[in-house]
């Protein structure tokens, strides 16, 4: 973390430069500003679960994001497996398929028998592909200025524990659906089968709520019609029956704490969407908080069955993001 002195040297139109250079949407830039993460490609990410139960093949992921703009065509992929103590497996896939949509996903099942119940291990998926006729080679994704070191994850021996009435799951999670200048997330139903591969029961998807306000195709603009949040009220119910994995629907609203700044508050369960666009940048200039929790809890207090619980609440943001998007934490007042 970067303490608070650092930046009473710089005016806030520097802060906000580094900020936008340093963006992980690869393809946002502010009209005459450089990003040291800018190229003329996709996004394109490999993923996989931390960790897998046995008796089930690895799943891995391939995304590739913004393909209708920088059209891709995908040669072939190679996938090593290994642990620690010099044990590996090797795969290869052919694709040879051209991409050009706002989204693709691929999934590979990888059968781990020889490695099942060994512990912590290493995968490396490496991938040829082709941008305008011109070969490139990526290994583990294609973002410029990162490491790309192999992905972990944990190979268990056995299922995680049962007992009458305790199911294993994740209060916390965003998709898709959660997609704009600086993070998005897996499409649903792969995250649901991330989730079955590592032996939860349930997920509680809490996107932002002010991604879940925007158009399906734009993330630039608002949409009054709320089309998102209906298509995931949609989709959850489609995902959760056909995956086996149980899904929750909520938020992550951005809401003021008792100081007026933003910080992040979860609800489950909650069947009206509701607003909260104080850090999300879409107005630089305008970063008060939507509402207070006060009223948050006010508005969703006719809803008996919701659960509403503090997102990360034991973390401070940054100095960059106090200043630029008036984020602050959790306090016990």
């Amino acid at each position: 973390m970067i303490e608070a002195a650092v930046f009473e040297t710089f005016s806030l139109a520097a802060i906000f430069l580094m900020l936008i250079v340093a963006y992980a949407e690869i393809h946002f830039r502010l009209p005459g500003i450089p990003s040291k993460l800018f190229k003329r490609e996709p996004e394109i990410i490999f993923d996989i679960p931390n960790r897998l139960n046995p008796g089930i093949p690895l799943p891995l992921y391939l995304f590739v994001k913004d393909a209708h703009q920088y059209p891709a065509f995908l040669l072939r992929i190679e996938v090593t497996v290994f642990s620690p103590d010099g044990r590996k497996r090797n795969w290869q896939f052919e694709l040879l398929e051209k991409i050009e949509s706002s989204f693709f996903s691929k999934t590979f099942h990888l059968d781990l028998q020889e490695l099942e119940g060994a512990g912590e291990l290493w995968l490396n998926a490496s991938m040829e592909y082709a941008i305008n006729g011109k070969p490139r080679r990526l290994q583990q994704d294609n973002y410029s200025g990162i490491t790309h070191q192999p992905l972990r994850f944990f190979s268990a021996a056995d299922p995680l524990p049962r007992q009458s009435g305790l199911y294993w799951g994740d209060a916390h999670v965003h998709t898709l659906y959660t997609s704009d200048q600086i993070e998005f997330g897996a499409p649903l139903k792969e995250t649901a089968s991330c989730a079955k591969s590592a032996g939860l029961s349930f997920l509680a998807i809490t996107d932002h709520s002010y991604d879940l306000d925007d158009l399906p195709d734009d993330y630039t603009q608002n949409d009054p019609k709320l089309q998102k949040w209906e298509n995931l009220q949609q989709e959850a119910s489609q995902v959760s029956e056909s995956s086996g994995v149980k899904i929750l629907v909520g938020e992550e609203v951005s809401v003021g704490n008792s100081r007026g700044e933003n910080v992040h508050c979860l609800l489950i369960g909650n069947k009206g969407f509701q607003p909260g666009n104080g850090d999300s940048g879409e107005q630089p200039l305008n970063n008060k908080p939507t509402m207070d929790l006060k009223t948050l809890f006010k508005r969703v207090s006719s809803e008996p069955e919701i659960v509403i619980a503090a997102a990360h609440p034991f973390e401070e943001p940054p100095a960059s993001q106090r200043l630029l998007i008036n984020r602050g934490y959790w306090l016990d007042d």
